[in-house]
């Protein structure tokens, strides 16, 4: 078959996804988002072999995202938020994706360990979901741009180490969990930072001075936590400051 492209987004398709579907081998993009899809998606979704981009965004979808997306090398989007989607994060989902979002689900358990970790990584939306644990203390990706975890029921405290070197970072969105410890100065190094969310958790401690480093700033949020101590001098009178 030679089918390349699949776009029926924004319409009223009901019932589930066709098993039929995986049997177009040439499929680069598949976007059915938007309608009243429901029940699971196909296992045999993994047999795409040249998909890059899939959006299932916005319909009643539910089950567990597929393990076999994890084994398609040319998928770079993978945008599946507003569903039903429930179960535990497959380990690998990020292997080879460059943008993933699975925001507005009902998602269980711990985010993997190697989820935030692959280089090619830029976007990750995990918001609004019912994630429990830590966030991963291994490496995140130096190509990360915006990270969304917020609105779970994550807790430990926020790896430091791991936001050194994140040069590209410039949203990150950690609010409404239940994070501890204090906010690490090492997000001082996060240059390009314009938009910093940590409100809505148990943070204490001292806000760090070195945060006053981050000259695009333009937005953060630390409201609703634990903090003590005096707001550092370091810290412009940046309006949009909300402690």
């Amino acid at each position: 078959m030679a089918l390349e492209q699949l776009q029926l987004s924004k319409n009223s398709f009901e019932g589930g996804i066709p098993d039929q579907m995986t049997q177009y081998p040439n499929l680069t993009l598949v976007d059915l988002s938007e309608n009243n899809l429901s029940g699971p998606v196909p296992v045999r979704i993994g047999d795409l072999s040249n998909l890059e981009v899939l959006i299932l965004s916005t319909n009643n979808l539910s089950g567990k995202i597929p393990e076999t997306l994890s084994s398609i090398k040319s998928l770079s989007r993978f945008a599946a938020y507003q569903n039903n989607f429930e179960g535990t994060i497959p380990s690998g989902l990020t292997r080879f994706l460059r943008n993933l979002d699975l925001s507005y689900n009902k998602l269980t358990g711990s985010i993997p360990s190697d989820m935030l970790s692959p280089s090619n990584l830029q976007t990750l939306d995990l918001s609004y979901n019912l994630l429990t644990g830590p966030i991963p203390s291994t490496s995140i990706s130096p190509s990360m741009v915006r990270l969304r975890l917020g609105s779970n029921s994550l807790n430990g405290t926020i790896p430091s180490a791991t936001f050194g070197t994140l040069e590209k970072l410039m949203y990150l969105e950690l609010e409404n969990n239940s994070l501890t410890g204090s906010v690490p100065p090492d997000l001082g190094s996060c240059r390009n930072l314009m938009l910093l969310n940590l409100a809505g958790n148990k943070l204490n401690g001292a806000l760090p001075g070195q945060l006053g480093g981050l000259g695009q700033l333009q937005v953060m949020k630390l409201q609703s936590n634990k903090l003590v101590g005096e707001i550092p001098v370091e810290l412009p009178n940046y309006r949009n400051y909300q402690y």
